[in-house]
């Protein structure tokens, strides 16, 4: 089976990245970097090989592509990140931190401490206060803080969010949006625990794009369902500055979906609506192309580096104060 270079494919001069715990968020970082034609210098990993101190031969399944594994000549590989961290911050321009949500502080501060920039992805922590200190942190450091947010570099989503933008927050009559995925019964109360419940977890994402549009004011919480006592569905009307109707946010983990649900629904005081049932979007003559998961990860690892190597002013909708204003609004709701 034929392995593929990354670090052979990239072009000159590319952006070098290095990722902090490399697992299936990575996979997708990883196929971003392949498709922008960056550079991937290192990573940290408990896959076995890497436990057993055996990195020279070790596989990676990359990409939808069967058969394509990643080729670690010439790469830093550690099981301990901090440890990548300290043996990478000369070598690579940035660290994409892929952990679990309770160790994005600790890695974040260890990237800060060693002045390298760092794309956190989201949620940015697991508080409102560990996200402010995370945000501080990076304040004191040579280094620059991104929080990844897919959501809108998928094209349904990118249109959403311009289309608003454009219109104007004051035009804006109401917003509803959904997001569901099928309740894993195997997702026991540690899991869940992890996570701090599927709602929170998935909602994120929609509250991070809304507040990208608007200054939040308050949220009204309209139902939630609770199991392991924590929150496993949520639906919020969530109030921005200047806006014409509030918006609606309704997601988590359910029975009643079989397989995986988003969408939205938009309409503005004109009588002008954009609408996206997870499949096909109407409301607009807009022709949607789609995107391959490298190009939808590609655009936010792209829009990051540009930001740290001094080519753009400002990070867009990766802002850490998005991010955090995204986990206040869920802390509002506790």
């Amino acid at each position: 089976m034929s392995k593929f270079s990354i670090r052979s494919a990239a072009s000159q001069g590319a952006f070098r990245w290095a990722i902090a715990r490399y697992g299936k968020v990575a996979v997708a970082h990883t196929e971003a970097i392949i498709t922008n034609r960056m550079d991937l210098v290192g990573f940290s990993s408990s896959h076995r090989q890497v436990r057993e101190g055996n990195a020279t031969g070790i596989t990676f399944n990359i990409g939808p592509t069967p058969g394509r594994l990643l080729d670690v000549t010439g790469m830093v590989v550690k099981k301990d990140p901090y440890n990548l961290i300290r043996e990478v911050q000369n070598t690579a321009d940035g660290i994409i931190i892929a952990a679990l949500t309770d160790e994005h502080l600790r890695l974040a501060k260890a990237a800060a401490a060693a002045d390298m920039h760092c794309f956190v992805e989201k949620p940015i922590a697991g508080s409102v206060a560990e996200g402010q200190e995370m945000i501080d942190d990076f304040g004191k450091s040579k280094g620059k803080l991104v929080v990844g947010q897919v959501l809108p570099s998928f094209p349904e989503f990118e249109l959403l969010r311009a289309t608003i933008l454009s219109q104007g927050i004051d035009q804006v009559e109401s917003l509803k949006m959904k997001r569901f995925v099928p309740w894993n019964e195997t997702d026991d109360e540690a899991t869940n625990r992890v996570k701090g419940g599927a709602a929170p977890d998935l909602l994120v994402h929609d509250l991070h794009l809304i507040a990208s549009v608007g200054k939040y004011l308050a949220v009204e919480l309209l139902g939630i369902d609770l199991r392991y006592g924590l929150p496993q569905g949520l639906k919020l009307k969530v109030s921005l500055d200047g806006a014409a109707g509030k918006f609606e946010v309704e997601g988590g983990a359910s029975r009643a979906y079989s397989g995986f649900h988003h969408s939205y629904d938009v309409r503005f005081r004109d009588g002008t609506f954009l609408a996206f049932d997870g499949e096909k979007v109407t409301g607009c003559e807009h022709e949607i192309a789609p995107r391959t998961v490298g190009e939808i990860f590609g655009n936010e690892l792209q829009i990051a580096a540009e930001y740290f190597r001094g080519q753009r002013a400002h990070p867009s909708f990766l802002c850490p104060t998005m991010a955090l204003t995204a986990l206040q609004i869920l802390s509002d709701v506790a």
